[in-house]
């Protein structure tokens, strides 16, 4: 799966809707204050609505302290509470196919749990037969005030398929109510089943099965759900519809199959999303320092916001260790620097082991201190090691470049990171390492199947991709990074007016910019030359 499209209205800076296509790795630039973090607390923000249904958050679980939003009465756009903030996506799901969700398994018990006579009239609907023709998913989620419950809810959430709007789900503001208002059984997308004698649209049947007091005209509808008190429904339960049936139809299936193919179409594409956005990391722009002897909580989720995330993982895989010191080492970033595990006994000072081994002679205790040191709690600590002394160190005694430097090039490779958004990838590092990070980014973009969006100031990092696209459309060229402008967005952020506005700055095959940069960005150089 793959996030193609944002779209931000309303919120912080951003008031007139503004859409985002978002590549593998997509750069934000801009003036200082001119709203580049806004893309990636709005990423924040939906991992809080989809994957938790919590629209409320100060600060978001993946940003944590690292990211104060403020609340709704904060970043909803100039403060002003009757304002609605709307936020979209577009997801391709490529190889995934909503048919996999636990949405369809639901549907499969149910059906197991049902009477007889509707096990016995027909074999299981194949719901494959309508999502395998499903590769794009567009979300709009429209996030309110409730001046009832003085908390922001969400007010309303669009589904639609391959370009076309689908389904609504609105809720109102006092949570009594939430129904679906708008689905489209008819949709091109579900035109590929037709009914056992093949003169039938499955669409047009499932529209029978509804009582007619429930249909408003063309796809407008009132089909209640019962177990939602927003619109953002919880993926990991099944829906619970109303009894909004036809009670004079004559095909029992009706209740059962319809509900399940809104289970896969519906609450499928939310587990989908949420699977997606489950993958994102957020890196902010200063990464804290492990203590000294640092070991992570196991217990506790890695804190990616402060960078400590990045410690934490390392401890537990060896594997990402040794590709982390391969990126590390002089044939690539040649920072000089290579990460350990290291196993340290714990030996308490007034134990009797400590007794041993201040005797004058250990002979006399040979065996007991070798039974103990077999049965001695380890340990296991990351250090770094100083290659050209050959020397351990801990990362509080190097440069900070270095401790800065570390999360970007762990969350880069770590399997479990899956979209990576990071503030300032470049602070406290020269601008040798900011050109090998351009680097790092395109392999991991292309050969991990990375998402990168990232908030920078730095002309390094571009010039290194720019050459990149460049040396792939030379056919004369030793290089082979398969990397295209096609690989890339960079967009300029600005504030006009007040309001946040970003364009896309295109760039050619051949890797040098179409658009000019606003306002002699990057010109400071040839201001310095004169």
């Amino acid at each position: 799966m793959g996030i193609t499209r944002l779209s931000i209205e309303n919120f912080k800076g951003v008031g007139t809707r503004q859409i985002i296509d978002i590549a593998k790795l997509t750069l934000l630039f801009g003036p200082n204050s001119a709203g580049k973090s806004t893309i990636l607390h709005a990423l924040n923000y939906l991992n809080d609505i989809v994957c938790h249904q919590d629209p409320g958050s100060d600060s978001t679980r993946l940003g944590e302290d690292a990211m104060d939003l403020g609340g709704f009465r904060q970043f909803v756009h100039k403060h002003e509470l009757h304002r609605v903030v709307s936020l979209g996506l577009d997801m391709k799901l490529e190889e995934f196919d909503l048919y996999e969700t636990r949405a369809n398994r639901t549907y499969r018990l149910q059906r197991e749990m049902s009477s007889p006579e509707i096990r016995g009239v027909r074999k299981l609907i194949d719901i494959s037969l309508f999502t395998r023709n499903i590769s794009l998913i567009s979300y709009d989620f429209k996030i309110a005030w409730s001046d009832v419950s003085e908390q922001p809810y969400v007010q309303q959430v669009t589904f639609g398929f391959e370009g076309k709007k689908f389904a609504t789900i609105k809720s109102s503001s006092d949570g009594r109510r939430t129904n679906i208002e708008y689905l489209d059984l008819l949709h091109p997308a579900l035109k590929s089943y037709d009914d056992a004698d093949g003169s039938e649209n499955w669409g047009h049947w499932a529209l029978a099965a509804f009582s007619q007091r429930h249909l408003q005209g063309g796809s407008n509808v009132l089909i209640g759900l019962e177990n939602a008190s927003q619109a953002i429904l919880n993926w990991r339960e099944p829906m619970e519809i109303s009894d909004v049936w036809d009670e004079d139809a004559d095909d029992s299936r009706g209740p059962l199959e319809v509900t399940a193919l809104l289970e896969c179409l519906i609450r499928g594409s939310l587990e989908a999303l949420a699977e997606e956005l489950g993958g994102l990391q957020y890196l902010g722009p200063l990464r804290g320092l492990p203590e000294r002897n640092y070991r992570p909580n196991p217990r506790h989720a890695a804190n990616w916001a402060t960078g400590l995330g990045a410690w934490d993982i390392l401890y537990r895989d060896r594997a990402l260790l040794n590709n982390v010191n391969h990126w590390l080492s002089e044939s690539r970033l040649n920072c000089g620097y290579q990460v350990e595990s290291t196993d340290m006994l714990e030996i308490g000072l007034d134990s009797q082991f400590m007794g041993w081994l201040n005797a004058t002679s250990l002979d006399a205790n040979r065996i007991e201190i070798q039974r103990a040191l077999a049965e001695m709690l380890k340990r296991r600590h990351l250090v770094l090691r100083d290659v050209a002394r050959n020397v351990q160190v801990q990362p509080n005694d190097v440069g900070i470049g270095i401790s800065q430097m570390m999360p970007v090039v762990v969350g880069a490779l770590a399997n479990e990171v899956r979209i990576f958004s990071i503030e300032q990838p470049e602070i406290h590092i020269h601008p040798r390492l900011q050109v090998q990070l351009g680097d790092l980014f395109i392999q991991a973009a292309k050969e991990l199947d990375k998402l990168f969006l990232i908030e920078t100031h730095s002309e390094h990092l571009i010039l290194r991709l720019l050459k990149r696209i460049r040396e792939a459309s030379d056919a004369e060229s030793i290089m082979s990074t398969n990397f295209s402008a096609d690989d890339i967005r960079v967009l300029y952020v600005e504030c006009i007016d007040g309001e946040t506005r970003i364009s896309p700055l295109r760039i050619s095959e051949s890797g040098r910019f179409i658009d000019r940069w606003p306002d002699g960005f990057f010109e400071e150089r040839y201001a310095e030359q004169d």
